[in-house]
């Protein structure tokens, strides 16, 4: 893979060069063995330091005479050669050049004298600069042994070979080399080293020993974060909460290496883990972005208009991308690799970032109220010298779903509950003088008889009281009836305000005037990676707490007086006695006119 830098994994820049200065702190002491403090937090890497140049080091410790190639130079003579061939353009602060350009005097010096000349040039190279780099690739390529860890020809047994691998406390960290005599060295992280940890690197450097130093290891290594966002465009966040058969938005946000232009050939792969209650989508857009947040340029946008750059290939984009067999219910493991990114974006900078943002559906087999997880971590090359791959720590995004349970009863005798009472869950929006209501569509009894389908898949007992979508239509509105428990169970809620109607009751109940608002306000938590979420519901603008019961209480009508009973045995012995008076006043008149 990177055959150009094969075997060899330098440790940051070429940092020092021969005519640096030494610290005067040192001067007095000239004859070694010295040591090498490399500075670096990360933990479980193991350094070498193999010899190039050998000298004498003056009195005053500032100054190397009488260079020689090191004890690690197994064949001077082919390095030579490959320093005077060697036409690989440099890019330089002042414009290109390479190191058969720099190093054209050495042809002319005697062989004897071809390690002080290479050793004079290198003094006049600027620190961290792209030609030392090249130089020390060179060099590693040329005199490798094909030993795991000898770059520059088999390691002598003297002294400066020696090396010791010291993990220090929390105070210290770093890692002591000594045993080393006043030379210039190559410092290196071992190579095929499993042990390094998540988002670490190889990194490089090659340095002059003429006295103990510390040195800080030089780069940053590649980190990936994962967001979500209901809508593309939005500010995107570690949780989103969401209704059931909604479309929700993640994003992956790559992080380059700084050390990303000392690779020949980069390659990096997101892999994305989503949980059972989510179902992959498609790409929506893939882009660079720069250090402002700006897009540098755009590798794939569906949503532009554009239908040049709606797809992803190998031969177009330099990636592979194979559209996951999702299957609801069942986590999904998918993966985007850029391959080589510097041949088909040679433009990329370490400073910008891989910008992935694709979109998945919230299925009816999202966890309620617990978090339904997207992860995501990155694989990458992390030797720019040779083979070897490293792995990001995870980023986690969560999406969140809620549930209301309805409790109906009798207002005077909580214990009565109602059961065939029924009502329909409506949100709305208003906008200006404009007011749009979104009436719930919940599974019920009736389509799990039915045998109904929702998204291919035949609704069943579990999916009862499912919120599946919303309709603007209030005839096309699922009706909901309390069972024998005067109860309803509505899962599969996005948070926010809703309210529920009730349209129908039983005999000798008022029907409710107003729906009751039922509002749903969570708040999240991370801690150790995992987020949670506490649920606080209102009732009518009343705050009840984290329980999801509303308990809804229908009161009886007004007792009118009836058609039988005691009022009608009244009015009969009233009018009874009115008949009777009748009757005696009619004889009595007969009598008296009989009489006259």
């Amino acid at each position: 893979m990177k055959t150009t830098k094969k075997f060899l994994a330098l440790l940051v820049t070429l940092a020092m060069v021969l005519s640096l200065a030494v610290p005067t702190a040192f001067a007095e002491d000239t004859t070694g063995p010295y040591e090498v403090f490399v500075k670096n937090d990360a933990e479980n890497h193991v350094y070498d330091a193999y010899q190039i140049f050998t000298g004498d080091l003056s009195s005053d410790g500032t100054t190397l005479s009488n260079v020689e190639w090191g004890a690690s130079v197994s064949d001077s003579a082919r390095l030579v050669e490959a320093l005077l061939s060697d036409e690989k353009v440099i890019k330089t602060t002042t414009g290109t050049t390479t190191l058969k350009q720099i190093f054209s005097t050495v042809a002319t010096i005697t062989t004897d004298k071809q390690a002080n000349e290479v050793a004079t040039i290198l003094g006049t190279v600027p620190n961290d600069s792209n030609i030392l780099d090249r130089f020390a690739e060179v060099v590693g390529k040329v005199n490798s042994d094909g030993q795991t860890h000898a770059f520059l020809g088999s390691p002598a047994s003297s002294v400066d070979q020696q090396t010791t691998k010291i993990i220090q406390d929390v105070a210290t960290k770093g890692y002591m080399l000594d045993g080393l005599h006043a030379g210039y060295y190559l410092i290196k992280d071992r190579d095929k080293n499993s042990n390094l940890g998540e988002g670490d690197f190889y990194t490089k450097y090659i340095m002059r020993v003429v006295k103990s130093a510390d040195i800080s290891v030089k780069g940053e290594g590649v980190a990936v974060q994962k967001t979500v966002n209901d809508t593309l465009g939005g500010t995107f966040t570690d949780t989103e909460d969401a209704n059931t058969n909604d479309i929700l938005y993640f994003k992956w946000e790559g992080k380059l290496p700084n050390n990303l232009e000392s690779y020949d050939e980069y390659n990096y792969k997101f892999i994305d883990t989503m949980s059972g209650g989510l179902r992959f989508n498609r790409i929506e857009q893939v882009y660079i972005e720069n250090a402002n947040g700006t897009p540098a340029y755009t590798i794939m946008d569906v949503t532009d208009g554009d239908d040049t750059n709606d797809s992803l290939s190998l031969e177009k984009n330099g990636i592979i991308f194979p559209t996951p067999a999702t299957v609801d219910g069942q986590p999904t493991v998918f993966s985007l690799e850029i391959v080589d990114l510097y041949k088909t974006y040679p433009q990329i900078l370490p400073s910008q970032k891989i910008i992935v943002k694709y979109s998945a559906v919230l299925t009816r087999d999202a966890l309620i109220k617990d978090e339904n997880s997207n992860v995501v971590k990155v694989e990458y090359d992390n030797n720019p010298n040779g083979e070897g791959t490293g792995t990001t720590v995870s980023d986690k995004a969560s999406v969140f779903t809620f549930k209301i349970d309805i409790d109906k009863f009798d207002a005077a005798n909580e214990t009565l509950k109602l059961e065939g009472v029924e009502f329909i869950l409506y949100d709305r929006d208003t906008s200006g003088d404009e007011t749009v209501y979104h009436y719930a569509k919940v599974v019920t009894e009736e389509m799990i008889t039915a045998g109904t389908s929702i998204n291919g898949r035949v609704v069943d007992e579990d999916d009862l009281g499912l919120v599946y979508g919303f309709t603007t239509e209030r005839e096309e509105a699922s009706v909901l009836d309390t069972d024998e428990n005067g109860a309803i169970n509505l899962k599969g809620l996005d948070s926010g305000l809703y309210y529920l109607e009730e349209t129908k009751t039983n005999d000798g109940y008022n029907l409710l005037d107003t729906p009751v608002q039922i509002e749903i306000l969570p708040t999240y938590h991370e801690a150790n990676g995992e987020f949670s979420a506490t649920v606080e519901y209102k009732v009518d603008t009343r705050t009840q707490g984290s329980s999801s019961t509303v308990g809804v209480r229908n009161s009886k009508g007004s007792t009118l007086p009836s058609t039988g009973g005691m009022g009608t045995t009244i009015l009969y012995l009233g009018g009874g006695a009115l008949v009777l008076c009748a009757i005696v006043l009619l004889i009595t008149k007969k009598r008296m006119a009989m009489n006259r």
